[in-house]
């Protein structure tokens, strides 16, 4: 797969703590099993995650990495996505420089809720204001942070190895993904739709949450949205905000199918699409 250019603003440099070409192959399996982007250098190799890219270079006995990204939410979801890639290895990331240490993750938004509206028997949609440019583009997924209720909220920081610490005990926040319904960039405001479910800890807040209240959105993540001439796209109840706003992005001139399994009645419903 190929390197997409970019125009880097930001970069941050680091190496690998432990055995550095064991590390570097398992650096490299991974990302190619995230489908991303790679170009084999003469010491080393380069990843490209969203126009982000990591390179990996053998210096003497160690691993040395310099990510570059055009902004600095951008560099740092590159440096996580790095030490996941990492996980199950005996490889550590370690940065030369933490910029952020003590502060939130650059990812991370506080937003205000502003409205929940019925639009189905089976969905609410939430309305949340904010500083939410980073959220409109083709990675259409994020995680809702809601803080347990009565307790003065605590959100994750960044510490000084530059990994976010995320709040524990009473005060660990619940982080469902959901999905980006609907954005408007000039206006400030975002939408996503909550399946509603007897237990479920954000159906029960919809209930009661109220204007002004503030939560947190981190992201975007998850696949791009599909753009093809056909197209197959499957889900269940819960799967339906990502697949409605997966439909409205298609092309025009695309076909295919849309199945829906609807658990509580154990029947699935396929449709044929045309976008015209």
């Amino acid at each position: 797969m190929n390197i997409r250019t970019t125009t880097p603003q930001e970069t941050v440099t680091g190496h690998i703590v432990g055995p550095a070409e064991a590390l570097m192959a398992h650096l490299l399996d991974h990302a190619l099993e995230h489908e991303m982007g790679y170009r084999a250098l003469g010491d080393g190799f380069e990843v490209e995650y969203d126009g982000s890219t990591a390179r990996v270079a053998l210096e003497g006995d160690r691993a040395v990495l310099r990510l570059a990204a055009s902004d600095a939410a951008t560099l740092y979801v590159m440096q996580e996505m790095v030490v996941h890639l990492l996980e199950g290895s005996e490889g550590l990331a370690v940065w030369d420089e933490v910029r952020q240490e003590g502060v939130m993750p650059p990812n991370l938004r506080l937003v205000q809720v502003v409205s929940v509206r019925q639009i189905s028997p089976g969905f609410r949609r939430v309305r949340v204001a904010g500083d939410i440019g980073r959220f409109d583009g083709t990675r259409i997924h994020f995680r809702l942070l809601l803080p347990p209720k009565g307790l003065e909220p605590q959100w994750p920081r960044v510490d000084a190895t530059g990994r976010a610490r995320w709040p524990e005990g009473e005060h660990k926040l619940h982080n469902p993904v959901y999905t980006v319904r609907d954005i408007d960039i000039a206006a400030g405001w975002v939408e996503f739709d909550v399946f509603l479910h007897e237990g479920g800890r954000t159906s029960d807040w919809t209930e009661t949450v109220q204007p002004g209240d503030t939560v947190g959105i981190i992201g975007p993540g998850g696949s791009h949205m599909p753009l093809a001439d056909w197209v197959a796209l499957f889900a269940d109840e819960t799967g339906l905000p990502a697949m409605a706003r997966a439909l409205a992005a298609l092309p025009a001139g695309t076909t295919g199918t849309a199945t829906v399994r609807l658990a509580m009645r154990r029947i699935a419903r396929s449709w044929r699409i045309r976008r015209g």
